[in-house]
């Protein structure tokens, strides 16, 4: 046996027992501080938020791991991308909000924020995760930014494909349908005389 074919065969022994580095990194969660914006109408307990004075979130004692699972919250896009709904505490001015994968190589994270509570004390947004895995967010408000990481799981097929959605849309549509039959009286409150 020559010395490089020795080599390579040692090198491939070596690779096959250890993990590669994204195996071997584990991903560090953001856990909460207790910090929380000042005058913010968020409900829920200020210790399980991570913030600054401008912006805040609610990750937990242990920190935030997004479980997407048959039957769970969340929803998958019909790309196969994960995506979830998150509010905010914030000062009163516009959010933008971007996210990067820390574990291995992906696409950049979207998010959806409304502009209609860029005044407001607190910010709705869904955000969307192209793959599983480690994330770091960076949301921003004024001069203000906040920085921090969660982790993405899919188990199975994760939710059903915008399941969630469909049953809000077709309870609206019922609703809708029910109102579009009931007289004006009747949507008012009214009664209405019988002749």
């Amino acid at each position: 046996m020559t010395i490089a074919r020795f080599l390579c065969r040692l090198t491939l022994c070596a690779v096959a027992s250890f993990p590669s580095i994204a195996e071997a990194q584990v991903c560090e969660l953001t856990k909460a501080t207790g910090t929380y914006p000042a005058g913010s109408s968020i409900p829920g307990q200020a210790s399980s938020f991570y913030g600054n004075e401008s912006i805040g979130i609610g990750l937990g004692p242990e920190g935030l791991t997004l479980v997407f699972e048959p039957s769970g919250p969340g929803f998958v896009l019909s790309d196969g991308s994960l995506a979830y709904k998150f509010l905010w505490a914030k000062a009163p001015f516009p959010m933008t909000i971007e996210g990067r994968r820390l574990d291995a190589a992906a696409p950049p994270m979207r998010s959806h924020v409304s502009d209609f509570y860029a005044h407001e004390n607190y910010q709705p947004s869904m955000l969307i995760f192209p793959t599983p895995g480690c994330w770091e967010i960076t949301s921003r408000v004024g001069h203000s930014s906040l920085t921090f990481v969660i982790k993405v799981v899919k188990i199975g097929n994760g939710p059903d494909p915008l399941s969630q959605w469909v049953r809000s849309q077709e309870r609206i549509r019922a609703l809708r349908e029910a109102q579009a039959n009931m007289s004006l009286g009747e949507r008012l409150g009214i009664a209405t005389a019988p002749w």
